[in-house]
């Protein structure tokens, strides 16, 4: 049996949320993006522009979402 492919896999934590700074647990909690959270994921974007990424898999929070929507762009 042949091994499984090898290919790059990139982690992306959500972009800051208002909660984030003030220290409060998220959790399961549906928190918006910040103005620095989109940022971030703009950031994101820029270091990810050049490579090959098939497969997106996400929460469904808003948070998340949004980041890996904005990084993808």
């Amino acid at each position: 049996m042949k091994g499984l492919p090898l290919k790059p896999f990139y982690f992306l934590r959500h972009g800051e949320t208002d909660w984030n700074l003030e220290h409060r647990a998220m959790g399961s909690q549906d928190i918006p993006l910040n103005d620095r959270g989109v940022s971030q994921g703009l950031n994101a974007a820029e270091l990810l522009k050049n490579e090959p990424i098939t497969t997106i898999v996400s929460p469904p929070l808003r948070r998340a979402r949004k980041t890996a929507d904005i990084a993808i762009t």
